[in-house]
């Protein structure tokens, strides 16, 4: 009982940081594109996107669906970077089209 107690609070407390981290990702492409002078760029304005694709539904459909199996710590891992990696870049062509689009 205290073993799954301990594996429902770790899916909640991953499900709980998706959120944060597609919210954050949200508010953070809103605020950019409006101190951004008119660029706008689907990158960013979907940057919250991969987090949500990548990190809440997967954890959502392990939390509804018992049958799907658990993933052990090395795979987590390595999709959480993966989704972290498509994140970052999402904002960082951004930044770096802004970039572009000032010096020209």
């Amino acid at each position: 009982m205290i073993l799954y107690t301990l594996i429902k609070r770790n899916r909640y407390s991953d499900l709980m940081h998706d959120i944060g981290i597609t919210a954050f990702c949200g508010i953070f492409g809103t605020v950019y594109e409006y101190y951004s002078h008119g660029v706008y760029s689907g990158y960013m304005q979907l940057m919250f996107l991969f987090p949500l694709l990548g990190g809440i539904i997967p954890s959502i459909l392990q939390l509804i669906i018992p049958q799907i199996p658990k993933t052990n710590a090395a795979v987590k891992k390595l999709w959480k970077c993966g989704v972290v990696t498509l994140t970052v870049g999402s904002a960082m062509s951004m930044i770096c089209f802004f970039m572009v689009v000032l010096v020209y």
